[in-house]
């Protein structure tokens, strides 16, 4: 059965190649994790390195298509950004002021609106 992954931003700082995991699922990343990467690029440690390489090979990937409608990955899944999915917020994920929550709240709307199983990665 084909799964569904969420990345969250520390996957990608941790392992930028880390799209060939996944085999043939469906991979999307949030709009919230492309603007936390874009905080770290012009970092001059490891941390930004890796950003770096993540940000080139979703340039890569992207070549003549759109991230947004998603695109093929050599592993035959799919990847795709994704900005929001509508549903009801519980509560405790209602602070805009922390990324996390608004990952996870993103996570719960996708699983309540994706037809296959739904998982978030990350390593908080």
């Amino acid at each position: 059965m084909r799964k569904t992954y969420i990345l969250d931003t520390n996957v990608l700082l941790s392992d930028p190649n880390c799209f060939n995991n996944f085999k043939d699922n469906d991979l999307i990343i949030p709009m919230l994790v492309l603007e936390e990467l874009d905080k770290h690029k012009t970092r001059s440690d490891e941390v930004g390195r890796n950003c770096r390489e993540v940000i080139r090979l979703l340039d890569t990937l992207s070549k003549g298509k759109s991230l947004k409608e998603g695109v093929e990955l050599p592993t035959g899944g799919t990847l795709k950004v994704m900005t929001s999915v509508q549903t009801e917020t519980p509560q405790e994920l209602l602070e805009p002021t922390s990324v996390d929550n608004m990952i996870i709240n993103f996570a719960l709307a996708m699983k309540k609106t994706n037809p296959n199983p739904v998982f978030l990665v990350s390593k908080d």
